[in-house]
């Protein structure tokens, strides 16, 4: 008798092992796929708003000719000189919750961010990804960041974490590249881990993954802190 409970505590031991392992196949598996649908995603976006904003410079100059500003002023140069140029399927005022979602967003530290994309000039695309833009000046001064651009890969959806789902992208003053990923000047270490905007589990605000992934050729690796 003894050597068949033995015998079957070892079969359930085996078992649940055996169950364990397939439960973190399935959701390394799925991890993975994320990954990679939200790295497509973002080089997919990206490439479309260089093609757009390369339209609108053909028609309005560069970024820094737009008329930026920090008041009211900055929607209609935000609406009429960059979504004018994207496929827009809706228009969300300011301070609405229309394209972006209402508890706002947690940082890879699990923590609430202070960044809240509602606030200023939004959209939603056809594909289904919203867009914000803070406008940070006249970027009068050749390179100097004229606006930063929000981008949620999946709309109002979960997870809503900055870094997983919300990327920080700026549109600066530059005759070639007008548009790229925050700090995107910065070496991958420093994007990695600064205290306040690094790419990893204890910063403030993760504002630097779109460079991280970026600079990966567009790919999220296993180290990326997802």
């Amino acid at each position: 008798m003894d050597n068949y409970f033995r015998d079957r505590f070892r079969f359930l031991g085996v078992l649940a092992i055996i169950v364990c392992l397939i439960a973190f196949l399935v959701l390394s598996f799925a991890s993975s796929k994320e990954k990679y649908k939200t790295a497509l995603v973002l080089k997919t976006f990206n490439a479309d708003i260089i093609q757009a904003i390369l339209n609108s410079k053909n028609d309005n100059g560069n970024p820094g000719d737009w008329g930026w500003t920090l008041n009211a002023n900055s929607s209609r140069v935000v609406t009429k000189k960059f979504f004018k140029y994207l496929n827009v399927s809706k228009f969300c005022p300011e301070f609405s919750y229309d394209c972006f979602p209402v508890n706002g967003y947690t940082s890879l530290n699990k923590k609430q961010s202070k960044i809240n994309p509602s606030i200023f000039p939004s959209v939603e695309l056809n594909n289904g990804i919203t867009i914000s833009v803070q406008s940070k000046g006249s970027c009068r001064k050749y390179n100097s960041v004229c606006a930063l651009v929000y981008v949620d890969v999946n709309g109002i959806n979960k997870p809503n974490v900055l870094g997983k789902d919300l990327f920080v992208f700026t549109i600066i003053n530059n005759d070639t590249y007008a548009f790229v990923p925050y700090n995107n000047d910065l070496s991958a270490s420093m994007l990695k881990n600064d205290l306040i905007y690094g790419c990893n589990n204890n910063s403030e605000d993760a504002m630097n993954c779109a460079a991280i992934i970026s600079k990966n050729n567009w790919k999220i690796d296993s180290d990326y802190p997802w």
